[in-house]
């Protein structure tokens, strides 16, 4: 047993090959500490357990199997829509671009759904973890979509400076709204509090201007 996030990543970097059986509930906080000390995801062998994963010292050429791969990475991704200019939250996160998805067509239909990804380079390490906020704003009422970031699965309490993050979320579109143009609004916040705003595309609530959706 190790008795902390420290003493599992000098397990894993150590002269022996090493093995270590972590769970789901530490698995953020020990993969911010390897990336510490390495600027990598921790090598996953085996995630075929939701709830329990592990870890190996060496992958010996085998793919890593660690479910942050796609959305926490050490190089800026490649993305579809950069940004024009980068929007900047309080010296710390900084909005790159986004990609969007909606199921192969130019437009989403009412009642469909489409993906936005959203990209970050992380400048700083936060004080505070604050949580994502998604406005979809258009011909019905708000459509809200707060959430921890990458899907909970990587709280910005884990984002370090140097990280590229890459969050994702659905935004379903009820068949009741009307067609027209809507709008993708992003921020962080913190109970009342949201993160201030410098640069690029952005409102005077601290919003990001991501898109605009065609919804017909």
């Amino acid at each position: 047993t190790l008795r902390s996030e420290d003493e599992a990543v000098r397990w894993l970097t150590g002269p022996r090959r090493s093995f270590l059986v972590l769970g789901n509930d530490v698995f953020p906080a020990l993969n911010r500490a390897y990336r510490r000390e390495r600027h990598l995801n921790i090598p996953i062998a085996d995630a075929s357990n939701s709830n329990l994963f592990v870890a190996v010292s060496d992958l010996e050429g085998r793919p890593n199997r660690n479910p942050l791969e796609p959305w926490v990475q050490s190089v800026r991704p490649r993305m579809r829509h950069p940004a024009r200019e980068p929007s900047v939250f309080e010296n710390t996160y900084e909005y790159i671009g986004y990609d969007l998805d909606s199921n192969g067509l130019s437009y989403v239909p009412l009642g469909g759904s489409f993906k936005v990804t959203f990209h970050f380079h992380v400048i700083a390490d936060a004080t505070r973890n604050w949580q994502l906020f998604v406005h979809t704003d258009g011909q019905g009422p708000r459509i809200n979509g707060d959430h921890e970031g990458v899907g909970g699965r990587y709280p910005t309490r884990h984002w370090q400076t140097g990280d590229y993050i890459n969050d994702q979320i659905t935004v379903n579109v009820p068949l009741t709204y009307r067609p027209g143009v809507y709008t993708v609004f992003l921020g962080f916040f913190d109970g009342g509090d949201r993160m201030r705003l410098e640069g690029g595309d952005h409102d005077r609530d601290n919003r990001v201007v991501v898109a605009r959706v065609n919804v017909r």
